[in-house]
Formats: structure tokens, C-alpha cells, sequence
């Protein structure tokens, strides 16, 4: 599901190999290498063959988020398929320096929008650590309600669900 949108501040489009000293820097802030975990990407070359890795593969979508103005990337916005998982994961990462500025929500709001009108979708998961407050805090000011808690290998994640369901 490759997009293409604009807010106020933001342009969002498919990750191309032009964001791989972007993408270098962004998978390894603390952040990245804390909650999503080590790509092993230590130079552009790798960066470059993570994003074709990236492209190469039906059923992950990535999106590079940058400033309208500048063209600066200063995040991205995923939609995956992963195997195990009944439903598509959304998800978002952003460079430390533009946090607190409400890109993410920005960016992932018109994400999900465009998700809505070009996919089939019934519903998303935002899988995250279960101590990963700012991306659960955003999760829920997107529409994500919480589903359900699970343990792996020594790490605890929270699933959310988009559209949010009310439980029984």
C-alpha cells in the first residue's frame, strides 16, 4: 500500500534509496535500537540494502516522513503484514529531535486516512513494548484501543487495535 500525501507540514511517500542516510541515522538513535531493536545497519550501503530489503517485500510498506518545507526526513510510517499476525501492524519512528512537535500524530493521521480509502482493511494492530509509553500514548490518541498483553521470549508487548472495539 504505497501513499503519497501532504499535510500542512508534512509530505509522505514510499521510502526510496535517496532516504538511506536518513534511514542510517534513524534506525540507530536510542529510540529505534530500544523499542524496535538493532537492524545491524552501520553505513549508508547497509542502509541502502535495508531499504531494498524493504521494497522488495509485498507485504511491508514504509514511508518516509519529512518536512514540507525543507524536504528534511524527520520520521517514517509503516504498514506491515507479518505472518503471525491475523491483522496488518501500523506503526511509526521519528528522530528524537522532532519529538514533542506532533509530526507523529500528524503524519499518522493522514497515514491512516489514506489507509482507509485505498485498503480493505477491517482492522490494525500497533503492537508495541509494553514500556514504550510515548508510542502507546500516541496509539491512543490515534484511535488505538488496547487488545491485549503478551509475553515473549523477556519481553512483555501490548497490542492495540485500530479501529478501537468496545470488549465484552
Amino acid at each position: 500500500m504505497n501513499l503519497e500525501l501532504h499535510t500542512e507540514r508534512l509530505l509522505i511517500k514510499p521510502i526510496a534509496l535517496d532516504d538511506a542516510a536518513f534511514m542510517l541515522e534513524l534506525v540507530n538513535t536510542p529510540g529505534w535500537l530500544r523499542f524496535i531493536g538493532d537492524r545491524n545497519v552501520k553505513d549508508l550501503k547497509g542502509a541502502q540494502g535495508y531499504i531494498k530489503a524493504l521494497q522488495e517485500n509485498d507485504s511491508i510498506y514504509y514511508h518516509s516522513v519529512s518536512l514540507r518545507n525543507t524536504n528534511q526526513p524527520v520520521g517514517v510510517v509503516t504498514f506491515l503484514k507479518r505472518e503471525n499476525e491475523e491483522h496488518p501492524d501500523f506503526g511509526f519512528a521519528f528522530l528524537p529531535q522532532y519529538h514533542g512537535r506532533g509530526l507523529a500524530k500528524e503524519a499518522s493521521t493522514a497515514f491512516l486516512e489514506g489507509l482507509k480509502k485505498r485498503s480493505s482493511f477491517v482492522q490494525l494492530l500497533g503492537i508495541t513494548l509494553a514500556d514504550n509509553v510515548n508510542s502507546i500514548n500516541l496509539l491512543k490518541r490515534l484511535g488505538f484501543g488496547f487488545l491485549r498483553e503478551v509475553k515473549r521470549q523477556e519481553e512483555t508487548l501490548h497490542y492495540y487495535t485500530y479501529p478501537q472495539h468496545e470488549k465484552n
